[in-house]
């Protein structure tokens, strides 16, 4: 189915209401109101040509100094922006630097990656484009990598690249890649490549300088057959570990689904909806075993070459896992219920296609090692966002966040990682309008030992205790927010701050109290997009309590 402070600045005013009594005070940045304690002061608004509309910004050490992070994120000009600890503008660039691609002027509404690509210290940044609102549209999708120096300045495209999709659905122009890319080191030598998916229906791999990683020859009448093709559009942000345990790290991503056999590695779908795919990281190929053990998928190949290609005992990949909707919340990979073993976690879609069935408007957790279903938890509605996981009880399971995609009364949802209960206290109640924000965040933001979760829902910032009561929430001056926001000491102040992106830029708040343990700090939980929280050590005691930032 086919078819996303300034120190000293004078402050904007909003109104505090304490609870239990009638005071009013005026007080900076937005209007908010208190049950608890974490509360957050506008620092510092830094101003872009074109609006930061949907993407959340990245956290990362560009410059080796690990007691600071800066911040990249990208606007709706196609152009990315490095930012210092303190919204200081370091740098920008644009999608225009590389030959060809002058007039291409297409959104990035992706989360930018940011690794050290090629092993001599210094970072890249990688970037998709596209506009979810036009997805027939008429400005091409691209990604494109471009270089920082040693300290994280000066941005160039030598030896980076940029490319454009492949058009599938025949208007004549490239097709979008919406979801942020995953940077994970594939091959085993040490350095990172680049995972990207595209409307185009396909996962892409590429070395920094935009070769291909994957050697795939499913199709020999193809001669466009760049990576993985699912045979529908893929929205989803790919998560990659060796969730089954056998030495092998699996590429793990959702894409829509269709039952019309189209798209020579994933045909013979078994209904319309959605479908979620592993393959081996190494080689781009689906995995399979016996009786498809351990895999999402059982296949047997048929001889390539002359005669029928495409026949029920031909090449023929059956999905254990097809959910009756679209599948465009991004997969988390993660230990959800402390027994040593990986579980993937994810969404389901769009309201596109609405069956009759118990298959959609779900959050799913899946058993990773052998693609049985761990637990299901109805949430009402559609889940675009991308879940957040975090241990917000000191327990010894892990707890899912995410809100739902409900225009008029939007929730989060707190589930219970080892049973899918949802917890006391949620779903909570968020800002009704746009539905499309990307995700929450976790950490103790004010150092009381507590957590506290941090979702925006149509411009307005909420801060919910991991009980589900509302600490503070505020609407961010100017503009609305359809991102994920950043969290983390940023300063390394003591304090913790918070990133977002607004209408014409970005914004930096500082919490009050002293900045604690984040488990989940940024979109896709870190600045490669992995998507995957490591296995707790051995000590309960340090259980999930480092948020890596590089």
């Amino acid at each position: 189915m086919s078819r996303r402070s300034k120190r000293g600045r004078a402050p904007a005013v909003f109104r505090l209401v304490c609870v239990g009594c009638c005071l009013s005070v005026a007080l900076s940045a937005a209007s908010a109101v208190f049950a608890a304690t974490a509360t957050f002061t506008l620092v510092k608004t830094t101003t872009t040509p074109n609006p930061v509309k949907f993407s959340s910004p990245t956290l990362v050490d560009l410059d080796g100094n690990a007691q600071t992070l800066e911040i990249v994120v990208g606007d709706e000009g196609g152009n990315v922006y490095g930012f210092d600890s303190t919204g200081k503008s370091l740098w920008s660039f644009s999608i225009r630097s590389f030959s060809g691609f002058s007039t291409v002027q297409t959104a990035c509404q992706s989360s930018p990656a940011v690794a050290d690509l090629d092993g001599d210290g210094a970072k890249e940044v990688v970037v998709t484009l596209a506009s979810r609102d036009e997805y027939v549209a008429s400005k091409p999708g691209a990604i494109f990598t471009f270089h920082l120096d040693s300290k994280g300045l000066n941005p160039t495209a030598t030896g980076g690249f940029a490319r454009r999709a492949l058009d599938r659905n025949s208007d004549s122009i490239p097709d979008g890649f919406f979801a942020s890319p995953t940077l994970y080191d594939l091959d085993s030598d040490g350095l990172p490549e680049i995972l990207a998916t595209s409307w185009d229906y396909t996962c892409y791999a590429f070395q920094p300088n935009g070769a291909l990683v994957w050697n795939l020859d499913y199709d020999p009448t193809s001669n466009q057959e760049y990576g993985f093709v699912a045979g529908d559009t893929i929205w989803t942000t790919p998560a990659v570990a060796d969730i089954d345990q056998d030495g092998v790290a699996e590429v793990v991503f959702g894409a829509d689904a269709h039952d019309f056999p189209w798209g020579h590695q994933l045909p013979f779908q078994s209904k319309s909806g959605g479908v979620l795919i592993a393959l081996a990281a190494s080689t781009g190929r689906l995995e399979y075993g016996a009786s498809g053990a351990g895999r999402f998928f059982t296949e047997s190949y048929h001889a390539e070459g002359s005669g029928s290609y495409y026949t029920a005992n031909g090449e023929n990949h059956i999905p254990v896992v097809n959910i009756s909707e679209v599948l465009q919340s991004s997969p988390v990979i993660a230990d959800v219920d402390g027994d040593g073993k990986y579980e993937i976690i994810h969404g389901t879609g769009q309201t596109i296609h609405s069956p009759s069935d118990t298959q959609h408007n779900r959050v799913y957790c899946w058993n990773a090692e052998n693609a049985t279903l761990k637990w299901s938890r109805d949430v009402g509605a559609e889940v675009f966002a991308c879940c957040a996981v975090g241990n917000t009880d000191g327990g010894s399971d892990l707890e899912v966040f995410v809100r739902n995609f409900n225009e008029t009364s939007p929730k989060l949802y707190g589930i219970k990682g080892s049973t899918g209960a949802v917890l006391p206290g949620f779903p909570v109640a968020l800002q009704a309008g746009n539905p499309r924000s990307i995700g929450a965040v976790i950490g103790d933001v004010d150092g009381d030992g507590q957590m506290e979760i941090i979702v925006i829902s149509c411009g307005r910032v909420h801060v919910f205790s991991a009980a589900g009561v509302q600490e503070s929430y505020f609407d961010s001056a100017p503009g609305a927010m359809f991102t994920s926001p950043a969290i983390g000491d940023i300063d390394h102040d003591g304090r913790c701050e918070m990133v977002i992106g607004i209408s014409n830029g970005i914004s930096i708040y500082r919490c009050n109290g002293t900045a604690g343990t984040i488990p989940w700090g940024q979109y896709r939980y870190d600045a490669k997009k992995s998507g995957v929280v490591p296995k707790a050590p051995s000590s309960p005691a340090k259980r999930w309590s480092v948020w890596p930032t590089g």
